[in-house]
């Protein structure tokens, strides 16, 4: 990790010493109360063509609607900036058949701008939630988990960014990415974009959480690491194609592997010619605007693939991901629709060696929904201005009983014609229907709430009980912040 620590004492240095200007501003992805301004953004990309680019990379950048929105006041030019924040959240849920509960959650952090290149950002975490998690192995302060949730340096130059430190990042046409999502647990690393043109580079290399190992010569803990390059390409400013790879590799007396930090390292064909069994993922994404009214998207997400088909050992179904959406803005006053498709196999992200998983802190790095299954949602969507919004959403999907967690089996080496159904095993499927609000009805006060019900069959994979669950949610916050303006 010693040159992470160097890229992140450079930031400290030019953040000291850097010219008095205007800030630059990278919107974390892991706040809740932050998310209706990500997604404000990716409306925006619909008219806004010089945006169109960079919105497929989470965290994003914007230079006007998150410094002057209303948890950090208006940006004041030609001056150091430092706003420190508090966000005090509540957040409650209910359905039938499952106790009521209710969270609590502090955010503290700054938000600090030198100039119109770097910034500072941290956010630290006081959470119940948290606390009662099965992998959260921290300490618990009065029914309180804490963490740092993220501590991130950003320098932002012509063509050229640097993210450094812990963050969450998201790759692809849509937020909850195959490949990268943003709702995982933020990683320890570095991220660097660069732009050449019709171009752009990303790669990102990160420390995972180590995982407990026992074999024949040791007992204790194994690091674990990620890395991925991605590669975007626009024909033009409505046709955008992009390729990546990423891969999950550790174990007993592996540390940071020099050639995965080589960012045109073909990451698959160096983990075969060394003999290693790292885990690599593979795919490909397109987004299409039409008329700046609609976006077509789609990624497709290789895990694993089979081309042989000689021994039983080829038999092994194909691991992979599909994802499809169609998006379409201002039907009439602000009213948007948004519809998609997502098809996950089972065994997707998992793999023979628990080290290799494609996870983090207990939490998929790629889509949340996980493996063995698909799904299909559509969401009806009212804007009201930049900062708040109402929905209704209506959701179908097939749930097989694959886990990107289950112990790893290989049943297609017991015969010769191995086949599996999808989804796998007792099929669990459900149609929910729900209404929403969520933004900033004053200032510093945030809501988001949701009420319906679900209708579920196969519940929890019992053969032939089917339940009828009403919900509702609402999450309460009170942000609380400053702004100290120094310098000339």
């Amino acid at each position: 990790m010693n040159i992470i620590r160097q890229l992140l004492t450079i930031f400290i240095l030019l953040f000291v010493f850097a010219n008095l200007q205007a800030g630059v501003f990278f919107i974390p992805v892991e706040v809740p109360e932050y998310q209706i301004l990500n997604d404000y953004l990716q409306r925006d990309e619909f008219k806004n063509l010089s945006a169109r680019f960079k919105t497929q990379l989470a965290p994003l950048s914007d230079k006007k609607l998150f410094p002057n929105s209303t948890i950090f006041g208006k940006n004041k030019p030609n001056r150091f900036q430092l706003s420190p924040f508090l966000i005090l959240s509540e957040d409650f849920k209910s359905a039938k058949y499952a106790h009521a509960n209710g969270y609590e959650s502090i955010r503290g952090g700054f938000l600090a701008r030198a100039n119109k290149n770097i910034s500072v950002y941290a956010s630290y975490l006081l959470d119940e939630r948290l606390a009662k998690s099965e992998y959260y192995s921290g300490k618990v302060w009065r029914g309180l988990a804490g963490e740092v949730e993220t501590a991130m340096a950003v320098y932002q130059g012509s063509g050229f960014d640097i993210i450094a430190g812990r963050f969450g990042s998201s790759w692809g046409p849509s937020r909850q990415s195959l490949i990268l999502s943003e709702t995982a647990r933020p990683m320890d690393g570095i991220q660097i974009r660069s732009e050449w043109g019709k171009f752009r580079f990303t790669y990102q290399f990160a420390k995972l959480n180590r995982v407990f190992s026992i074999t024949e010569n040791q007992t204790g803990y194994i690091n674990r690491y990620f890395a991925g390059h991605r590669i975007a390409f626009k024909t033009n400013d409505n046709l955008h194609f992009s390729i990546f790879e990423t891969i999950i590799y550790g174990g007993a007396g592996r540390s940071i592997e020099l050639a995965y930090l080589n960012p045109l390292m073909f990451f698959h064909a160096f983990q075969l010619n060394e003999n290693y069994d790292d885990n690599t993922f593979l795919g490909f994404d397109f987004t299409w605007f039409l008329n700046n009214q609609h976006k077509f998207y789609g990624q497709f997400l290789i895990d694993d693939f089979q081309i042989d088909s000689e021994v039983r050992g080829d038999n092994e179904p194909n691991e992979i991901g599909i994802l499809l959406g169609i998006n379409s803005i201002d039907l009439f006053d602000l009213f948007d629709l948004q519809a998609e498709y997502l098809k996950i196999t089972n065994r997707t992200y998992n793999q023979i060696y628990t080290r290799n998983r494609y996870e983090n802190r207990g939490e998929l790095i790629g889509h949340p929904f996980g493996p063995d299954g698909d799904c299909l949602s559509l969401s009806f969507i009212r804007w009201f201005k930049d900062n708040k919004k109402a929905f209704f959403d209506l959701v179908y999907q097939r749930k097989g009983e694959g886990r990107y967690d289950d112990i790893w089996t290989e049943p297609w080496l017991d015969t010769d014609n191995y086949s599996e159904s999808f989804p796998t095993g007792v099929v669990e499927k459900s149609f929910s229907t729900s209404i929403g609000f969520t933004g900033y009805i004053r200032p510093y006060l945030f809501i988001e709430t949701s009420s319906g019900i679900n209708f579920i069959d196969n519940f929890q994979h019992f053969d032939g009980i089917s339940k009828t669950i009403p919900f509702f949610s609402i999450r309460l916050s009170l942000l609380l912040s400053t702004r100290l303006n120094v310098g000339n």
